[in-house]
């Protein structure tokens, strides 16, 4: 239906060009990342290391709580068992 008359062509046209716009921008950071360039591979190596290391923190965190929680909660129930 876009096809079929002037404004259709314009359409996609449009369309086209952001396409070939997005692939060329992909196919220059590409380049840019494989040759270092600006130290961009350096850069974001570096900051994927950082989230890697944000995350494995945060789950170590969120496990030992979750751990001391359950002993908190085992202990306390103990505590008020009169049959323990």
């Amino acid at each position: 239906m876009l096809g079929s008359n002037p404004v259709g062509w314009a359409a996609i046209g449009i369309a086209a060009a952001g396409a070939a716009v997005g692939v060329g921008a992909t196919m220059g950071f590409n380049y840019l990342y494989d040759n270092n360039i600006l130290g961009i591979q350096d850069g974001l190596d570096w900051a994927g290391q950082q989230i890697d290391e944000g995350f494995k923190t945060v789950t170590e965190t969120a496990t030992n709580l979750a751990e001391d929680a359950g002993e908190a909660l085992s202990s306390g129930l103990d505590a008020i068992n009169p049959f323990s």
